[in-house]
């Protein structure tokens, strides 16, 4: 946008060309600038890592954890106003007072179950948490990794 302004201002004032050519001759610039942009810049050639990601490898070897049954925590749903509980095995909106639904967990369970270090050895993922979120069983699980 500046080198088109700038390119038009040059042209038209300082060298009196007429607006129509500035005009057009601004817009070739500026294409010229943005493709010479686009291609050095965006479109670059990217040099491999040299030593493949920490992250690749612990992905591929915790793939257990997304087809491995796993205890699920979650115990029900509560209403956040009223208290009111919901099945947690069941769709629901908001509940029947019109606010949203907690979750409730076994707590104890949770405890003696997941330890930071099982947490901490598992990938870096929404599903390092499994056992915390609503997917009981594990042909559910959807994973872009």
């Amino acid at each position: 946008m500046v080198a088109a302004t700038a390119t038009l201002v040059l042209l038209s004032e300082w060298l009196g060309l007429g607006v129509l050519p500035a005009k057009l001759i601004s817009i070739l610039v500026s294409f010229v600038v943005n493709f010479s942009l686009s291609h050095f810049v965006v479109f670059r050639k990217r040099t491999p890592p040299s030593a493949p990601l920490k992250v690749r490898d612990k992905v591929m070897q915790h793939d257990d954890n997304l087809t491995a049954k796993l205890p699920n925590f979650v115990t029900h749903l509560e209403c956040a106003m009223t208290g009111e509980r919901h099945e947690a095995d069941q769709i629901h909106n908001l509940s029947r007072a019109g606010k949203p639904l907690l979750v409730r967990y076994d707590l104890a369970g949770v405890k003696k179950a997941l330890t930071k270090d099982k947490l901490a050895a598992r990938p870096a993922d929404l599903w390092r948490y499994r056992e915390l979120l609503p997917v009981r069983d594990p042909a559910n699980i959807v994973s872009l990794g």
